[in-house]
């Protein structure tokens, strides 16, 4: 008999932590003081970086940041660099907003550039969310002639307070 109490306490706790760790690996992430969502899952240091061709001719490199500048607004900043001075040089932003399970496009495709140059920067800054992770993609281009050179950023996130 004792050795049947023995297998029942065993199974009765096997079982307990059975369920425990069910809801454990069911429960909802846990989200930041603020947030209206779990946070995004980190950004690839690739895309951060960036990707650009090695084999361009004209395109050197570029990146992004961004910022909560408060008040709910964000701000997106862009460098992109020449090896020489070309005809059209610049920046196309996307700012995502992060659902959740999704980042999603809030502004699309905003364009600024400068002709004949080999560097542009700008900043855009734009109203946001408070409580949603945002983040910057950014690509980077430029054009010489027919040639026409691109290469894309992503930046780290910022949860908008």
């Amino acid at each position: 008999m004792n050795k049947n109490k023995r297998i029942g306490s065993f199974l009765f706790i096997a079982l307990f932590a059975l369920f425990m760790s069910a809801s454990v690996i069911n429960a909802e992430p846990a989200k930041p003081n603020g947030a209206k969502t779990s946070a995004p899952p980190e950004t690839n240091s690739i895309q951060i970086q960036g990707i650009f061709d090695p084999n361009d001719i004209y395109l050197q490199k570029g990146w992004n940041s961004i910022g909560d500048n408060g008040n709910h607004q964000i701000g997106l900043s862009a460098t992109t660099i020449a090896n020489q001075y070309v005809d059209q040089i610049g920046v196309t932003y996307y700012l995502q907003k992060w659902t959740g399970s999704t980042w999603e496009d809030v502004d699309r495709g905003v364009t600024q550039s400068f002709r004949d140059d080999d560097q542009f920067t700008n900043t855009l800054t734009y109203t946001g969310e408070s409580g949603y992770y945002y983040r910057g993609v950014t690509i980077h281009w430029i054009k010489k002639g027919n040639v026409y050179e691109d290469g894309t950023v992503t930046s780290s996130t910022v949860l908008l307070k």
